[in-house]
């Protein structure tokens, strides 16, 4: 009889398979007191075995030992049909393990197999799970395979197994337990972190949502300070969901907002954001839609200017991370969590016994299951970027469990270990976040050159991260990441920014590259290269790929002035700007004329008198065709390329190229004589070339358009 054949026959009223605990598994029915406060006897000599986790792992020999014979393992057969479901279970997962064989592969084999407690980490009082070490003999202790079956243990929160083993996660993602839960975070980000500490009360926005009527209403609230909560949200705009049809505050709606709205007539996500916001106590909400008059120019524009307070001044960000768009609400009832087995559990101080199962890794949530959040839709969109960075703390109510993040930590509902990293992985280093960016920065003092070019350089990085966004509207590439510039301002309170760069650190500024483009961004190779793009060809604003900056990342940053503009004879300046839109840019560089070879797929180089002389990177991408893709034909186009960068910021003092290597801009003649238009950047093979194309040639005056 197979387990799912018993199980059928015998489950108790949860669902699951009667457990009759073998003489052996008994051990698991036991108190360890590891809730006390004494040392745990820790084994971390394997703690690279890989767990249900996919994180170190620490482990507490249990007395649970059997020798058994592989394929078959009749010993465990024999208990399972004795009553002991675990037993039952565990034969299962290992008959079903193809990597559990022995070395040479025989017919038979005998096994020897280990029960441990695991530990994420030494100093947590819980265990993450049950894990069966399994050794063929013969085998030695060092050649035995890392993997082992494993499996999630966890408890209700009402039982006393509970004190013993971690909790479960509630069905309803705002249940009681939830909303106490995440209260405890709120106070403990509040009360103890260095970075997430500050007044209790802030200015308030123009206008918010008081949630506490029975039909919500939009209140005017300029000029008064208080605590609100924030929703971040994706609005899901498409053709079967047009701006037209979406709740929204309008010149005319404005008055029966404020008068009330009945909850059934909002979008679901806006409904889940009215009851999240009440559950946690708080007075007021600010929602975009709602509270940003959609129709009214003047107070767009004025409220799109203070995002960076709206988001930074609130207590909380409630973000619909699991939502497509409005419609689909962030608080449906997630799947229950059914175990493989429930265990007993004997409190060792009297009082009564409690239960607790054993959960199937694959199904089980993963307590540090960040990548569901970065991987959601919601993460892609370009407006929730800032609203991410920016604020003091944003709750994630995610598809499969409820995160918090803010300036300091994280926290999770079956509890998580914080991460050293956001975004930017080793290129940032450790301690990258996306919430406290700014924070921790402005805590940088004196702000001397060095430190400054530090920051640019992590504005460089976080512009990169915003550019992989999408845009429903090009035209709000500068407004979705304003906020996170006006953060930067109050760093860098003597650089003046615009489009995205800043006039003090501009020489490496203007040199972004693309980085990675988007498959919905074609130009054929017959198309001119002007970009359709209003915004000016030198700002990146004007690039709908991703782009980066070279020589911001970490490794190969100096930390020094070596990348700001060098005084010298070639050194680029900046004459003078235009106040008008798109801007203009009027430099005094050295400019030469060249030759581009444009080669099959992105192949480009420059050229001098048919030599290569450097490579190429345009900002547009051209579309070979398949016939001369495959003829492998060389196309020439006469170009123009400014030197921008000093020789000795690309190469070292024996005239290698260095990891930064982009020398200047490529570009195209406009429409106006003496105005250019960036399309590309360019590279210098060697200090050679470079001296021979740039050295003792005299500055142009030009204008970038």
């Amino acid at each position: 009889m197979t387990t799912g054949e018993r199980s059928k026959e015998a489950e108790s009223p949860h669902g699951v398979p009667e457990n009759v605990p073998c003489d052996q598994c008994k051990c698991f029915t036991v108190d360890y007191k590891f809730h006390v406060g004494g040392p745990i006897p820790l084994d971390n000599r394997m703690a690279n075995r890989l767990s249900y986790t996919n994180e170190d792992r620490y482990f507490f020999k249990l007395p649970w030992v059997r020798k058994d014979v592989w394929p078959a393992f009749p010993g465990l057969a024999t208990s399972f049909s004795s009553g002991c479901a675990l037993c039952g279970i565990l034969r299962e997962k290992l008959s079903a393990e193809e990597w559990l064989r022995p070395e040479p592969l025989s017919p038979t084999a005998e096994i020897t197999i280990k029960a441990e407690f695991g530990f994420q980490e030494s100093a947590h009082r819980k265990p993450t799970g049950a894990v069966f070490e399994c050794q063929f003999a013969g085998e030695s202790q060092w050649h035995r395979t890392a993997r082992q079956p494993s499996f999630v243990l966890a408890a209700s929160g009402d039982s006393s197994a509970s004190r013993q083993f971690r909790g479960l996660r509630a069905s309803d993602p705002l249940s009681l337990n939830n909303q106490a839960t995440i209260k405890s975070w709120m106070n403990e980000c509040r009360e103890t972190h260095k970075y997430c500490k500050r007044q209790t009360t802030q200015s308030l926005p123009s206008r918010l949502i008081e949630v506490e009527p029975q039909n919500p209403k939009l209140v005017p609230t300029k000029g008064k300070t208080g605590v609100y909560a924030t929703l971040s949200y994706c609005w899901g705009l498409s053709p079967e969901n047009p701006f037209e049809l979406m709740y929204t505050t309008t010149l005319s709606t404005l008055s029966a907002r404020m008068g009330g709205m009945l909850m059934n007539e909002m979008p679901r996500t806006l409904q889940d954001a009215v009851l999240a916001t009440r559950a946690l106590g708080l007075k007021y909400l600010w929602v975009d839609a709602l509270c940003i008059i959609q129709d009214s120019k003047p107070d767009v524009e004025h409220e799109i200017k203070n995002m960076a307070s709206v988001y930074g001044n609130c207590e909380l960000v409630i973000c619909a991370t699991s939502a497509v768009s409005s419609k689909d609400g962030f608080l449906r009832p997630r799947p229950a969590l059914r175990p493989l087995v429930l265990m007993s559990f004997m409190p060792s101080e009297g009082g009564d016994a409690g239960t607790y199962g054993f959960y199937d890794p694959k199904t089980f949530p993963k307590r540090n299951n960040w990548g569901v959040i970065e991987s959601s839709g919601w993460n892609k969109r370009a407006w929730t970027f800032q609203e991410r960075v920016i604020s003091p703390r944003v709750l994630h109510f995610s598809s499969d469990m409820v995160y918090m993040e803010c300036r300091t930590s994280d926290f999770s509902e079956l509890g998580c270990t914080p991460r050293e990293r956001v975004i930017g992985g080793y290129f940032l280093g450790a301690n990258f976040r996306y919430l406290g960016i700014s924070e921790y920065f402005s805590s940088v003092t004196p702000r001397d050159a060095a430190k400054a070019h530090a920051i640019y350089a992590v504005y460089y990085q976080v512009a990169s991260e915003y550019s992989k966004r999408q845009l429903s509207f090009e035209a709000d590439r500068e407004a979705a990441f304003s906020a996170v510039v006006e953060q930067f301002t109050h760093i860098l309170p003597r650089s003046e920014s615009m489009y995205g760069l800043w006039m003090d650190d501009l020489w490496r500024g203007l040199v972004w590259n693309v980085n990675c483009r988007r498959g919905d961004n074609p130009v054929t190779a017959s198309q001119d290269t002007k970009p359709v793009s209003s915004w000016p060809s030198w700002s990146w604003y004007s690039c709908r790929d991703v782009v980066s900056w070279s020589d911001s990342i970490k490794p190969w940053n100096p930390q020094s002035t070596q990348n700001l503009r060098l005084p010298g004879k070639n050194s680029p300046s900046l004459i003078s700007t235009s106040e008008e839109f798109p801007s203009k840019l009027n430099l005094s560089a050295v400019l030469r004329t060249v030759e581009i070879k444009i080669g099959p797929g992105e192949n480009m180089e420059i050229a001098v008198d048919g030599e290569r002389w450097g490579g190429a990177n345009l900002d547009a991408k051209l579309d070979i065709a398949d016939d001369d893709a495959r003829s492998n034909e060389i196309s020439m186009r006469t170009i123009h390329i400014l030197q921008l960068r000093d020789k000795s910021q690309i190469y070292d003092e024996a005239g290698a190229i260095t990891m930064s290597s982009v020398a200047g801009l490529i570009l195209e003649p406009a429409d106006s004589p003496g105005s250019y238009r960036r399309i590309g950047t360019f590279s210098i093979y060697s200090r050679q070339k470079w001296e021979a194309l740039f050295e003792d040639h005299d500055r142009t005056q030009i204008t970038l358009i």
